[in-house]
């Protein structure tokens, strides 16, 4: 199972053509925030959102981040999962939405993983 978000542990394999990319990156860009109670997730998530919004318009087109793909097929994936209405445009709203979905995804796995090590610690009582 996933212990951080796919797209940053993908993102920090690509750490060079990123800082190329921030530089060609307007300085008057428009720049997406995390929502209030983000958490690491999305965090990560907005500013490597921020990173590839190379126009600076505040959203991420699949062909200004096509070549991203090429490096790392993953972050097509994670693309594809953002992309929730198949616009091939992934916004804010759409990101944020992810993050929340992956941190949702987390927490329940823990849960899970935590009333199993519980029920079995109560077998192992019982014996």
């Amino acid at each position: 199972m996933l212990t951080q978000p796919l797209v940053a542990r993908c993102f920090r394999l690509l750490a060079l053509p990123l800082a190329a990319a921030l530089l060609a990156a307007p300085a008057l860009a428009q720049r997406v925030t995390a929502s209030p109670d983000a958490g690491k997730g999305e965090l990560e998530a907005v500013r490597w959102f921020n990173q590839l919004d190379r126009n600076g318009d505040g959203k991420l087109e699949r062909d200004e981040v096509d070549w991203v793909f090429k490096l790392s097929p993953k972050v097509e994936r994670e693309f594809n999962a953002a992309d929730v209405n198949h616009d091939n445009v992934v916004t804010a709203t759409e990101i944020r939405a992810l993050a929340a979905k992956r941190r949702a995804e987390r927490e329940a796995r823990r849960a899970a993983e935590k009333a199993a090590q519980v029920g079995s610690d109560a077998d192992t009582a019982r014996r």
